[in-house]
């Protein structure tokens, strides 16, 4: 059984220089995402009294609908460490669009 060859074409440069440039705007648009999201909790980590922290890592962000006031709001998952007395703290924090802010965390 004989082997077809097929022509290979390369791809003109430009194509790849609008490659590189979307996947380095993906990346960028990624770490200013993450960026934002770990500065607005270490924002509601001041409102709910936790003011000395460190290695804030934003796990998820989800919207909710607080049962009680019927107020939508957000959750976010994280964990940081409370540098002033040096426990990791896990957990969930709350905003809703009413500026109340709620949390639900674990520290070690």
């Amino acid at each position: 059984m004989a082997e077809a060859e097929y022509e290979v074409r390369k791809l003109p440069k430009k194509t790849i220089v609008y490659i590189v440039i979307l996947v380095l705007l993906g990346i960028g648009g990624y770490f200013i995402i993450t960026k934002s999201k770990e500065v607005k909790v270490e924002e509601i980590l001041v409102k709910v009294g936790h003011t000395n922290v460190a290695n804030v890592t934003v796990f998820g962000e989800h919207e909710f609908l607080n049962q009680e006031t019927n107020i939508k709001g957000k959750q976010y998952s994280i964990k940081f460490t409370d540098t002033s007395n040096g426990k990791e703290c896990r957990g969930f924090v709350f905003k809703d669009y009413k500026r109340n802010y709620m949390k639900d965390l674990e520290c070690k």
